[in-house]
């Protein structure tokens, strides 16, 4: 394993953890179920601390991959900007969990609105973390990008999709090993 391969891996840790922290965070304010609750803002503590050694990991990575055809320095880049928001947004979320969980557990009434603010910040975070996993996968995965079906055609791709695909490797067979015609299914 190499450390482009444990970033990938370590990558879905925050992004799953929130997502599913955001879930039952609603579902525990609706219910008014505090054990639910609990587990949710100790999902978006875990979160926040799983971001770190990802976002770090990702330097790893990118010393990994920069030099293999077809990866474009500007792409993995705009991935690393985007990492360093959604890691401080990660870390925000946490913060606020954390605070949160002491209010609730010393019954201050403005746990209620720690909530809220929890809720609110997840949601940013989640999408912000979405958005730096797209550009992620935009660094090795030209299927992302929506320039598979020029590359295929030998048409002209713009910057970005010759940087996601150097042509190499392609093939016209989709999923279940057809041959694909000369066009896009779309």
């Amino acid at each position: 394993m190499n450390s482009a391969h444990l970033h990938l891996i370590l990558t879905h840790l925050p992004i799953v953890t929130t997502f599913l922290s955001l879930l039952l965070i609603v579902y525990a304010m609706r219910r008014k179920d505090p054990h639910a609750l609990d587990i949710a803002l100790v999902g978006f503590l875990f979160a926040g601390v799983v971001a770190l050694p990802v976002f770090w990991s990702g330097e790893a990575a990118e010393e990994t991959v920069e030099h293999l055809p077809g990866i474009m320095d500007s792409a993995i880049g705009r991935h690393g900007d985007a990492a360093a928001v959604a890691v401080v947004l990660a870390l925000i979320v946490a913060g606020l969990a954390s605070v949160t969980l002491f209010m609730r557990k010393r019954h201050m009434p403005l746990a209620d609105w720690g909530q809220r603010a929890v809720v609110l910040a997840g949601v940013v975070a989640i999408l912000a973390m979405g958005w730096t996993a797209n550009l992620g996968g935009r660094i090795s995965h030209p299927e992302i990008s929506g320039n598979v079906a020029l590359q295929q055609n030998g048409g002209e791709a713009g910057d970005e999709g010759k940087a996601l695909g150097s042509g190499k490797g392609d093939h016209d067979d989709d999923d279940h090993g057809k041959k694909r015609g000369g066009k896009d299914d779309d």
